[in-house]
């Protein structure tokens, strides 16, 4: 038994030795645990410190200053104050007010107000501008600076705001632009309805006078030749303003064909020939210094612009006055040419302060120049967007009651074919300008027209006037039906056509190009007129391209259609016959060549 408890004693300070060892190397791992936590925490620490470091130095738009809070003394100053503010970090370690060298005094004296007058419980926000010292850049910058209680520091934050200013300014811009567009709409549409209405009330007031005075003729007569000259004035504007906005929102294409400025300028003195005769002015065309007369580019819309200073300066100027239209080239570099045209008036002249934006909308020198001479004061406003739109400059010279001068200058390309100018060309021209009014009037009595036009009321209408003025006239109700109407014809049979442009099956101008195409004499000398009241320039010119000989817009002149057909009518006669008899020579000449081979 002893034995057995000697023996046990033994073996309990085996296991007694075993525990201990065993709780020392436990000890030891939790050591050696503890130890390596440490280390890990502090390299952590001390790698976010770092990385903390690089981000408040690197950063390319905020620069971070801490103070202490006892003296204002920085502490710490990311690296990247040079780079912001032009400072070096030596300057801005020793001195934070530093920072003030790159600021005006007025703005240095303002930061300091405020900081004085900061309660230290909310954050202080401010903003400046700077002049960086070493490239003399200049920004516009933020500053946000906390004061840390607990800590006792003061934690400043500058941003270099300039790129944000920027955007922030061109934003401004935008809206106020945008502000002013619509404003500008608001003033249009409120002048659109002030010169919509004013005629409206007269047309409306003086049918009502008419049909109050219906039984006596001559009264009635002077109202509606009253309310005639309001509609055409209604209709003007009515142009101008589609017009405008066709042109301002970039619908306008300008056409690239080849014309003669010569012609130009002669046709235009032609224009204005009757009215410049009834106020009794002297008017004088010059055209100087051309080695070039064909040239490329949009005749029409070049001669719109001149029609529109011609018209002013006639209408602006006191009978006994002049006009003078020039014509000039300037040089001529390679294959441009480069032209002034310039329309020269004794008239009132323009007021200085008005020239400045005699070019808006709407605008007019007074409203007593509106009264006196009318005008929707949108005609300049057309004419330098068009010229704008050609890539040349309008300029203006005028002394008060003087006169004034209204010149273009343009650069052209030269045609590539330049066409020969002889006595011949011009006195066609001059011959297809001449005849009076009532001579011209002649062709139309007996005329056989064929009016193609799908609208009941309007036929009726150009049927009524057509037909008291002596012609006879015979209807097509659509495009195809006019078609077809011209080759069921004799040669020779019509005089003229006149084609409505939008109709159903057909259009007015793939009607006419059928005829165009059609293998008869006539088919190509027979006079085609639209009538549509699409009146825009492009609508025009696509006229012609179909092979039309003019487009009238409607509401129709029927004076000038009138006037147009009978020129039409008298010269497709005189072609005609000519073909006739041409016709005639031939068939006496195959009649004697086949009785001398009898023979």
């Amino acid at each position: 038994m002893k034995e057995f408890t000697n023996r046990l004693a033994l073996h309990a300070e085996w296991v007694l030795c075993f525990f201990l060892l065993l709780g020392g190397v436990l000890a030891a791992a939790a050591g050696i645990r503890y130890i390596l936590r440490r280390r890990q925490k502090k390299k952590s620490v001390k790698g976010r410190a770092e990385w903390l470091y690089t981000f408040l130095s690197d950063n390319p738009f905020q620069t971070y200053i801490f103070l202490r809070g006892a003296d204002a003394f920085p502490f710490f100053v990311s690296e990247n104050v040079e780079q912001v503010f032009g400072l070096t970090k030596s300057e801005m370690d020793t001195d934070v007010f530093a920072l003030a060298r790159c600021m005006k005094p007025e703005e240095a004296h303002k930061l300091e107000r405020q900081y004085r007058n900061w309660n230290r419980r909310e954050p202080m926000a401010a903003e400046f501008s700077f002049v960086n010292p070493q490239n003399e850049r200049r920004g516009e910058a933020s500053l946000w600076v906390q004061y840390r209680k607990k800590e006792d520091v003061y934690v400043l934050v500058l941003e270099d705001i300039s790129s944000r200013k920027k955007e922030e300014e061109t934003l401004r811009q935008e809206l106020a632009a945008a502000k002013e567009e619509n404003e500008a709409k608001t003033e249009f549409l409120s002048e659109m309805s002030h010169e919509i209405r004013t005629p409206m009330n007269g047309i409306l007031g003086l049918l009502e006078l008419a049909k109050m005075e219906i039984a006596d003729q001559g009264t009635v007569l002077a109202y509606l030749e009253k309310t005639q000259n309001l509609s055409r004035f209604l209709l003007h504007l009515i142009n101008d303003v589609l017009d405008l906005t066709r042109i301002e929102n970039g619908k306008v294409q300008l056409a690239q064909e080849e014309f003669d400025l010569i012609d130009m300028a002669h046709e235009l003195q032609s224009m204005f020939a009757k009215s410049i005769a009834e106020k009794n002015l002297h008017f004088e065309l010059h055209v100087e210094g051309f080695t070039a007369r064909r040239v490329v580019g949009d005749a029409m819309r070049l001669s719109q612009v001149i029609i529109n200073f011609l018209s002013n300066a006639v209408k602006f100027t006191e009978t006994g006055g002049s006009v003078t239209l020039t014509f000039r080239q300037m040089e001529r570099i390679e294959e441009r040419l480069r032209l002034m045209i310039r329309v020269r008036d004794t008239g009132k002249g323009i007021e200085p302060e008005f020239l400045g934006h005699i070019f808006r909308p709407f605008e007019q020198e007074s409203s007593m120049i509106a009264r006196k001479y009318g005008g929707s004061g949108l005609g300049m406003a057309i004419a330098d967007n068009i010229v704008r739109l050609m890539g040349g400059q309008i300029v203006i010279d005028s002394e008060v009651g003087k006169g004034s001068d209204f010149i273009v200058f343009l650069s052209l390309p030269v045609a590539k074919e330049e066409e020969k100018t002889g006595e011949n060309r011009q006195q066609k021209k001059a011959e297809i300008r001449t005849g009076t009014g009532e001579e011209l009037l002649r062709y139309v009595r007996g005329a056989h027209v064929l009016l193609a036009e799908d609208n009941d009321i309007n036929a009726r209408i150009i049927l009524a006037i057509l037909e008291k003025a002596g012609a006879k006239i015979d209807r097509a109700v659509t495009g195809r039906q006019a078609v077809e109407m011209f080759a069921c014809s004799e040669e020779g049979e019509y005089d003229v056509i006149l084609m409505d442009i939008q109709m159903p099956e057909m259009d007015g101008w793939e009607a006419t190009r059928r005829i165009r195409s059609m293998e008869r004499e006539d088919a190509a000398l027979l006079p085609v007129y639209a009538l549509s009241a699409n009146s825009y320039v492009e609508d025009r010119r696509r006229s012609l391209e179909a092979g039309m000989n003019g487009h009238i817009a409607k509401p129709i002149d029927f004076e000038e259609l009138k006037q147009k057909m009978g020129a039409a009518i008298r010269d497709r006669r005189t072609a005609w016959n000519a073909v006739q008899k041409q016709r005639k020579e031939d068939r006496q000449r195959n009649a004697r060549s086949r009785s001398m081979e009898n023979a």
